[in-house]
């Protein structure tokens, strides 16, 4: 299945959009979100004291060898350093090791296409591997014929309840997919199925449909959602100050009815 996307205005923010091959949006992800075995990228709306992007993605080169993990801008997995960006992420490139172009990113406040009023725009440029070296999504960002051309999912724009497009995402996919957006990245991990006596962080996951038995259980900052069913049995929990405090209030709060 092949797509072209191009010169598409997708649920425009006032404060900051990206413009990836010609279409404009809010928001958007393209290829197996979530999935730390092959490709995805995700851009989420900021929030408005912020004036650069939240990038988060799973990079791979012409080869299918992953070069590196973000999650909101935050390295997760760079281990041979093919990228350092110092500044304000206001602007990057990155090349594979055979000298392949990979991603381009630019940060810029000015006008939108089509649009008079001024925010913060980025720019996103790519040619996008899988973790079989395939081509599965190219955009010609600042080019002549602006337009993207995917063999991959891909959703643009987002309205809180849902995407202005969504091709390609089925329904469980696309509940992840809002968790991802509204929280802005920090949900960025499905969960589901039997999960049984492992060591496991809950920070970041989306639990669906899920039986966590027997297992050593992370809870850092409390920051994960639980829909569908949930089994949770025999498990050893150890919680950080942050989510130690949540459990204190919740204590609280019982005990006060």
């Amino acid at each position: 299945m092949s797509m072209i996307f191009s010169s598409n205005r997708l649920h425009l923010a006032g404060h900051h959009n990206y413009l990836i091959g010609g279409n404009q949006a809010n928001a958007f992800c393209i290829g197996d979100v979530g999935n730390s075995d092959d490709f995805y990228i995700i851009g989420v709306e900021p929030p408005e004291e912020i004036t650069y992007p939240l990038i988060s993605g799973n990079i791979f080169d012409s080869e299918g060898a992953r070069l590196f993990t973000l999650v909101n801008n935050s390295w997760h997995w760079n281990p041979k350093n093919y990228v350092r960006i110092t500044g304000d992420w206001f602007g990057y490139e990155i090349h594979d090791s055979s000298g392949k172009f990979i991603l381009r990113i630019d940060t810029a406040f000015r006008a939108l296409n089509g649009s008079t009023s001024e925010c913060w725009v980025t720019t996103i440029k790519g040619d996008f591997y899988d973790r079989s070296g395939v081509l599965v999504c190219h955009a010609n960002s600042g080019m002549e014929g602006e337009r993207i051309e995917s063999r991959t999912k891909m959703a643009f724009g987002f309205a809180g309840s849902g995407f202005s497009i969504n091709s390609g995402y089925g329904p469980i996919e696309s509940l992840f997919l809002r968790h991802i957006f509204a929280s802005r990245s920090e949900v960025n991990q499905l969960l589901t199925g039997r999960i049984h006596n492992r060591e496991i962080t809950l920070d970041g996951k989306f639990l669906y449909n899920c039986q966590i038995i027997d297992c050593t259980v992370h809870v850092d900052e409390g920051n994960f959602v639980v829909d569908g069913s949930l089994e949770f049995q025999g498990n050893n929990v150890v919680s950080g100050p942050r989510a130690l405090n949540i459990l204190s209030l919740v204590d609280m709060v019982n005990r006060s009815f």
